[in-house]
């Protein structure tokens, strides 16, 4: 193996073709049978390994290599850091943005992912109840997961007592879990509506368990409260917030708590901002609670809703909009001192056009795709703005995903 691919496989070159290797290291001897993919694209479907690289480490995790949470358990902390920090050099290089100094990742520690999507499936006389296989719908029976808050990972062998009793033989369902520092919250997402046996058995576990809430949900329709024990909130540095059913959290406590450092020692001091899908307020929050005046914009109904109850008497301004669809114009955002965003994988291309010719002077950019926050990054560049610098944060342990901070200035002119 010479190097480690974008998704975490293992890279090799054999008769001057590059095979991808899923789960080798650099450096690595092995045995493996090549297939092409649709594509050409030539893959080990397994392999032997006859002798293990510098970088390789025992993986932590009985199920590694057969669940698909995790790709890269194997390799050693440093490469792994390096490897991490390359993602979004790769990005930004492929716009002509090498030049841009990129810190080392902000490290996830084990034990510390607090929301997770588990599938289950009925069988005759149980459950299978995990992650999918990498590249598969295939169900891996998870019995422990080291990156989940304990919590989370106490809560699966009750689960899964709970859901043979629930399920029917082929019955599929996934459930988010969230725990906000010991407080659980489980939504089940499901195809049909839970019956009255169903229900009665999901209000029974919630005490049992101590989960705080169940809902559930059918398709697209909003989730329905099944138990309802206590409330369910997270804090946003002083100020607290009911997070509703479903809603978008950071997936570590101190990846947000990093982030946020990271977006206060930029635009803390600014007396006007205005943060786009602003969410819950992770920023939101603790920018007006610094002394800002901040115009939060976000999509979510139920997201702004929450926002604007949590807000109180900071000095807050909400808005419901569609910023995919409608972005809010260049004049407006020329109001305020930083420009704080935070979008969806897909980015913020038509956004960040409008901040690209808007009069702002500091524009903080959070982003969960290194590729689209290159483009983006772009966009910005081309329009006479300068990234001072990317501060990734390893939210996503051993997988091929990164957060980052990317900080914009206008760079000295208009």
């Amino acid at each position: 193996m010479t190097d480690v691919a974008g998704l975490g496989d293992g890279v090799a070159t054999v008769d001057g073709q590059t095979v991808f290797v899923p789960f080798a290291a650099p450096g690595d001897r092995v045995r493996a049978e090549v297939v092409a993919g649709r594509d050409g694209t030539l893959r080990a479907t397994g392999f032997e390994l006859l002798e293990p690289g510098p970088h390789r480490v025992v993986a932590p995790c009985r199920h590694f290599g057969t669940c698909g949470g995790c790709a890269l358990q194997h390799l050693e902390p440093a490469f792994y850091a390096g490897w991490k920090r390359g993602i979004v050099e790769t990005a930004l290089r492929r716009h002509d943005l090498a030049d841009v100094p990129v810190d080392d990742p902000v490290p996830a520690v084990l034990g510390s992912r607090r929301r997770a999507r588990f599938t289950a499936v009925g069988r005759t006389g149980g459950v299978v109840l995990g992650f999918n296989a990498a590249a598969s719908h295939t169900v891996v029976d998870v019995l422990e997961c080291p990156i989940l808050t304990p919590r989370l990972e106490a809560i699966l062998p009750p689960l899964r007592t709970l859901l043979a009793d629930v399920l029917v033989p082929g019955e599929r369902l996934s459930i988010e879990a969230l725990d906000l520092a010991g407080t659980l919250d489980l939504l089940f997402l499901g195809r049909t509506e839970p019956g009255v046996a169903a229900r009665a058995a999901l209000a029974a576990f919630a005490t049992s368990a101590d989960v705080a809430r169940i809902s559930w949900s059918v398709g697209d329709s909003p989730p329905e409260p099944v138990a309802l024990r206590a409330p369910v909130r997270a804090r946003f540095g002083s100020v607290a917030v009911e997070v509703p059913p479903g809603a978008f959290l950071q997936p570590t406590e101190a990846g947000e708590a990093a982030l946020r450092h990271l977006v206060l020692a930029e635009a803390g001091t600014a007396a006007r901002v205005v943060e786009l899908f602003a969410g819950l307020g992770t920023f939101t929050l603790p920018l007006a609670a610094a002394g800002a005046r901040v115009r939060a914009v976000e999509g979510s109904p139920e997201a702004i809703a929450a926002l604007r109850s949590a807000a109180g008497r900071l000095r807050v301004e909400t808005e419901l909009r569609d910023l995919a669809r409608s972005p809010v114009r260049a004049e407006e955002l020329s109001t305020a001192d930083v420009v704080v965003l935070d979008p969806p994988r897909a980015g913020a291309l038509a956004q960040a056009a409008e901040i690209a010719a808007s009069s702002v002077r500091c524009c903080v950019y959070v982003s969960c795709n290194p590729a689209t926050f290159a483009r983006d990054a772009r966009r910005l560049a081309d329009g006479g703005w300068r990234l001072l610098r990317v501060m990734p944060v390893d939210q996503f342990l051993w997988s091929p995903h990164v957060e980052l901070v990317g900080v914009f200035d206008r760079g000295g002119g208009g």
